[in-house]
């Protein structure tokens, strides 16, 4: 009975009933816990049961109470793994842990987030290694997209494609038809990330048949949000109005809240460099008004709100201010800012500061690093909803 219970909590799952996983995850435990299993040795099943727990928990709200909740469930499922010397129960530990890892830590500075960032690396590094190991291919090619989407942030984009193109041979020859969308949709927006906008293009492309083929919704929004993206950084900007605005809808078709937020501070960056200043603006408050509703809010959804909301300064001809705000957003990338935000909004910031003295520019730019990220987003939100 309890397999089955387990199997019906991941088919739920898999539908997106998350309420009817967690109550049947939550019956498996209290049948182990009951004779007459409370005698046998259940660890295997316990921890695979925490596993599928935490990764419902952690489909939810991300409040504090629950971030410790995931954590705390799959921390207990590792161990049992370990104790059983189980790798390939380890590896699907550790690829829940490398996927939710960022969104599950309840960071308040960036410092603490580059800390989670680093964590999340050195959890996928060893999840490679018991993947590579145990000749767990599948798991291997789950963890590599993983992995690229944290050296995002940490190493230059070349590895984080590298990554991603490891993941896809993978997917190919294991025919793993839906880590191959997850993987292709990913290695899109690298290279958009990169300013290679013909071949993420290409690889939109792609991703945007197998996204119809196997009626995945999200992921027909995400690809068609990276359109948006690529015309935003060849600045065909009403291209990209028309994507970005038909990515929001999809995501809200999909009920993917997160994506939403994130696609509407980039629509509004597409309403700015139309002219449709005031779109931009609502945008901007909706996108700032997000970063407060999440606990914690992503650091990819504060860095969206705070670069349209440098494009927003240097409307009110606030150039210092555009300057620092600039310089704290391209510091967060410690191996360089991705080419496409330079296309968005860099390059108007350049142009802007280029009427000012070199040495004001430096100091604004060495400023603007020291500020707090999340404190930032709060005071510019309080100052554009005291003063429109």
């Amino acid at each position: 009975r309890v397999k089955m219970l387990s199997w019906l909590a991941t088919f739920c799952y898999s539908l997106v009933q998350i309420e009817e996983a967690r109550n049947l995850r939550d019956q498996s435990l209290d049948l182990l816990d009951s004779p007459p299993l409370i005698d046998q040795d259940t660890r295997a099943e316990r921890a695979a049961i925490l596993l599928g727990l935490g990764q419902v928990v952690a489909f939810g709200t991300i409040t504090p109470q629950a971030i410790q909740e995931t954590i705390q469930l799959y921390e207990q499922s590792l161990a049992l793994y370990e104790a059983l010397h189980d790798r390939w129960g380890m590896a699907k530990v550790m690829i829940a842990f490398v996927k939710d890892g960022r969104e599950l830590r309840d960071a308040e500075t960036i410092e603490q987030w580059w800390l989670q960032v680093k964590e999340v690396d050195r959890l996928g590094r060893r999840c490679e290694a018991l993947c590579r190991a145990s000749g767990n291919h599948a798991g291997l090619a789950n963890v590599l997209v993983r992995l690229s989407a944290n050296l995002l942030f940490l190493k230059p984009l070349d590895e984080a494609l590298a990554a991603t193109d490891a993941a896809v041979e993978l997917c190919q020859a294991l025919d793993l038809k839906d880590t191959l969308l997850q993987t292709t949709s990913w290695r899109a927006l690298v290279l958009v990330f990169q300013g290679n906008y013909a071949k993420a293009q290409a690889a939109s492309q792609a991703g945007d048949v197998l996204a119809h083929e196997l009626g995945n919704l999200r992921y027909m929004a995400e690809i068609c949000r990276t359109w948006g993206l690529i015309a935003l950084g060849e600045k065909r900007y009403d291209v990209a109005q028309h994507k970005l605005q038909a990515s929001l809808i999809a995501f809200q078709e999909a009920k993917n809240q997160f994506h939403q937020d994130i696609t509407i501070a980039y629509l509004g960056m597409a309403e700015f460099h139309l002219g449709n200043v005031d779109a931009a603006h609502q945008h901007l408050l909706s996108a700032l008004r997000l970063t407060m509703t999440d606990s914690p809010a992503h650091v990819f959804l504060i860095q969206s709100a705070l670069y349209l909301a440098a494009l927003h300064l240097i409307h009110r001809a606030a150039i210092g201010r555009a300057i620092e705000l600039y310089g704290l957003l391209s510091h967060l990338w410690l191996a360089g800012e991705p080419r496409l935000y330079y296309d968005i909004v860099g390059q108007y910031i350049d142009a802007a500061a280029s009427a000012l003295p070199a040495v004001d520019v430096a100091t604004a730019q060495e400023r603007g690093r020291t500020f707090d990220l999340w404190a930032t987003a709060k005071a510019m939100l309080v100052e554009l909803e005291e003063s429109p």
